[in-house]
Formats: C-alpha cells, sequence, structure tokens
C-alpha cells in the first residue's frame, strides 16, 4: 500500500508541471516521491511514538451505583398493607379425619426500609407479609433485577425460591409499592442521611 501511495504522488507531481516547459517531468517525479517518502516516514515515527508515550489507564473496578451515575439511597417508607394468611384446621370424624387450608386477609400496618445503589441493594420488609419459610437476615432482604431511572425504581425482593415480591418506587412522588403472592403494600417514603447523627 505504501509503494502505491508514493507511485501516485510522483505521478501527480510530474502531471502538474507539464504544462512547464521549463520544469523537468523527471525531475519533478523525483522530487514528488521524495516528499511522499519523507512524509510517510514522519507520519509513522508520529504516530508510533504516539503510542509509546500513550499512558495505560489502569483497571479499576466500578460499583453499579458509579457506572449508572447513582448516589448512595437510604428511605424510609411509612405505609399499610394486606397480607394473604393461612390457617390450616383439622376436621374429625367416624370414619376418619381430614385437614383443611383457609386463606384470610390480614390488615397491618408497619415501616419499610431501603438501601439502593451503595453496592448492597436490600429491603426491610413488614414481617406481616413474610411467608412461613423465608430467607434474609433479620428482615433484610436483596434486591434483585434493579433497574432506576429518573422517575422510578423497580426490583424484585429476594424473600425465597418461590417468593420475589415486586418492588416499585415513584421517584416523582415518593411512594412505594410493594406486590407478591403473600400479599401487597403501599407507603410514603422520605430519604434520609444514612450519616446524620442519631437523635436520642
Amino acid at each position: 500500500m505504501t509503494s502505491s501511495i508514493l507511485a501516485f504522488a510522483a505521478a501527480a507531481a510530474a502531471q502538474a508541471v507539464a504544462p512547464h516547459g521549463h520544469v523537468d517531468p523527471q525531475q519533478a517525479q523525483a522530487a514528488g516521491y521524495a516528499q511522499a517518502q519523507a512524509a510517510l516516514s514522519g507520519t509513522e515515527n508520529t504516530t508510533a511514538q504516539t503510542l509509546r508515550t500513550m499512558p495505560i489507564a489502569p483497571a479499576t473496578a466500578q460499583t453499579n451505583a458509579q457506572a449508572n451515575g447513582q448516589s448512595p439511597l437510604t428511605l424510609t417508607c411509612a405505609g399499610a398493607g394486606t397480607a394473604d394468611k393461612q390457617r390450616g384446621s383439622f376436621i374429625s370424624g367416624r370414619y376418619g379425619w381430614a385437614s383443611m387450608i383457609s386463606h384470610h386477609d390480614r390488615q397491618f400496618e408497619d415501616q419499610v426500609d431501603v438501601r439502593l445503589f451503595s453496592d448492597d441493594d436490600r429491603i426491610r420488609l413488614p414481617r406481616t407479609m413474610l411467608p412461613g419459610i423465608h430467607g434474609g437476615d433479620a428482615g433484610w432482604f436483596k434486591l434483585k433485577d434493579v433497574v432506576a431511572d429518573a422517575r422510578a425504581i423497580r426490583a424484585n425482593a429476594a424473600v425465597s425460591a418461590f417468593h420475589n415480591p415486586k418492588v416499585y418506587i415513584d421517584r416523582t412522588t415518593g411512594r412505594i409499592s410493594i406486590s407478591g403472592k403473600d400479599g401487597d403494600y403501599s407507603g410514603d417514603c422520605q430519604v434520609i442521611d444514612a450519616s446524620a447523627a442519631s437523635k436520642f
């Protein structure tokens, strides 16, 4: 490719001086060839020097919050909900017995706490709306599949393998809603300064 460029530059130089009889076309062609070769050599040297002096940025690990441009967020929400509770009973008779499970709704009021964008997204759910068998740590559950934009935050609370309530937070109104197999909850959230001193 380099030889083609040089030949083209030399031919162009010779053609440019063709109308002028006092200029030797062969000399012009040789001069054009030399200028093109010098230009290519300078470009290659400049490129090589740039590559040698270019700093290599160290690889650094970024948290999800930094990558998405989100600042750590701590919320405390006050609200109420309805829990779907099961009630089991036994019925015995002359020819044996049978078990019966019934469902009933239990109204409750409770607080929900949310921690987001600190590489440890989690939520504290009301105990009333938890299933009998669940995971978590002292009432806190991991938030997965977190999707956040300027207006809303969506996630799923990893309560158990079969229970992953949907969490929706409206960033404009401050409303939170939680919906799952074991109940629903809605409330109003306010931002809490995690570094603030205790009041008591």
